[in-house]
């Protein structure tokens, strides 16, 4: 017997509910942009990755002369996340599941476009959730030709 799935259950309301739950820890400001409708019709990713903000390697030595240079590397950082990001949401997925996190930046854009994103899933919950939709579980958005995608 699965624990994890005990057929028909109550919701906290008294109502009956058949299918599947997960633990998540949803970030604090994607709480008040989650509406009851986003299950209706999801289209779900699964993530096994960091959703963060791209920096430059430590490694990485740039010598800078002019100030505005210092900002023009920190926006292109931000552009580079920006475009990360939208090629998730270009996919037209409207919920964003990963185990791993998911920071500020990031969830900006995925709550301006109505998003709703979880960080910190259990792995094995969103492997079966995965495999239960038809969908694959993405830890990279690295593609053969070494650009970035995600489909």
């Amino acid at each position: 017997r699965n624990p994890h799935h005990q057929g028909p259950r109550e919701e906290q309301s008294g109502e009956p509910f058949d299918g599947e739950r997960i633990h998540v820890e949803r970030h604090p400001r994607s709480a008040g942009h989650v509406d009851g409708g986003v299950a209706d019709g999801a289209k779900m990713a699964f993530l096994d990755m960091n959703l963060q903000r791209h920096r430059m390697a430590m490694e990485v030595q740039v010598i800078v002369k002019d100030p505005k240079e210092i900002e023009n590397i920190k926006q292109r950082e931000t552009d580079i996340t920006k475009e990360r990001i939208h090629k998730i949401l270009d996919t037209g997925v409207n919920v964003v599941l990963t185990t791993k996190g998911v920071d500020d930046l990031c969830m900006k854009y995925f709550v301006e476009a109505g998003v709703l994103c979880a960080r910190r899933c259990n792995r094995e919950d969103l492997r079966r959730l995965a495999k239960a939709t038809g969908r694959k579980m993405v830890t990279t958005m690295a593609d053969m030709e070494g650009n970035e995608s995600f489909d």
